[in-house]
């Protein structure tokens, strides 16, 4: 966390919890909101890579998140991908190095852009897949 400590979290913007061999994030939306100040507010990049992470929490919408490092997890099934779908502020996303990667028959980014952009009715905001 870079920022200033405050009695209600720190004040910022980003907050990286990559390379801590993290598994279970279910209270990650409650975790967030004790460390960053105004974090349904702040809160514009997470970096979760390089963890262990297999289930995407379905609340994530909460923040208003532009750019989310989820690549070099577990993460094998698309429908947790799809979780990330309701979050309307979502600009730069990364899930290379995951077990999805090698499913949708080489077709992996288009199956994530049809998930997250549906007919560009969803998420229009993505612009960036995996650094792309």
């Amino acid at each position: 966390i870079c920022g200033t400590p405050r009695y209600n979290g720190y004040v910022c913007n980003a907050l990286k919890l990559g390379n801590n061999q993290l598994q279970k994030i279910t209270e990650l939306s409650r975790c967030l909101k004790m460390l960053v100040h105004h974090s349904t507010i702040n809160l514009t990049f997470l970096d979760l890579s390089c963890n262990c992470i297999e289930v995407i929490p379905s609340d994530m919408d909460e923040f208003p998140i532009q750019v989310l490092y989820l690549h070099s997890n577990n993460i094998r099934s698309f429908d947790e991908v799809k979780k990330l779908s309701s979050i309307s502020t979502l600009y730069s996303l990364t899930l290379w190095n995951n077990p999805l990667e090698n499913k949708a028959d080489g077709n992996y980014k288009m199956h994530v852009l049809n998930l997250l952009c549906p007919a560009f009715t969803g998420n229009t905001l993505l612009r960036k897949l995996d650094h792309a």
